[in-house]
């Protein structure tokens, strides 16, 4: 792959990095099942394989109000807000140029045919694809 040429090539490649390049990466990473994804271990792990028993790993998990305390943390920070703003919605008019008011409507056009185009696939699709949705995909980073 060769670097990009010029900024007009190298400059979308921020905004989609930190919206839908972010929001694919974390989409669906809320670890629920507390074995596989411990907040807090409260011994180290084994230095050995075939060193770790039962017991040794029940000791290590952390306590029941430490989990449940991350968890509800885990789920009110990845829960969407009732102020999101999904990709390419901007409720306040920034332009009002021409030029990058055509920029956008071109914009929000392209989205609209993304969309259309995963609902088309998702419709025959047994299991959905929606992680690069436009109506999936906030418009900053969030969690």
């Amino acid at each position: 792959m060769s670097p990009p040429r010029s900024t007009s090539e190298n400059v979308p490649i921020h905004p989609f990095s930190m919206t839908v390049g972010h929001s694919h990466s974390t989409s669906g990473e809320r670890p629920s099942f507390v074995p596989n994804a411990p907040s807090s271990m409260r011994h180290p792990p084994p230095m050995a394989k075939g060193k770790a028993f039962l017991q040794h790993f029940l000791d290590t998990l952390p306590e029941v109000d430490t989990t449940a305390n991350i968890l509800v943390a885990l789920i009110l920070l990845s829960s969407r807000l009732d102020d999101t703003r999904l990709l390419g919605q901007y409720p306040e008019e920034r332009f009002t140029e021409a030029e990058p008011r055509r920029i956008i409507r071109t914009f929000r056009g392209e989205l609209e045919e993304i969309h259309d185009l995963l609902e088309e696939r998702n419709h025959v699709a047994t299991l959905r694809y929606n992680y690069l949705n436009p109506l999936e995909t906030e418009n900053s980073i969030s969690i």
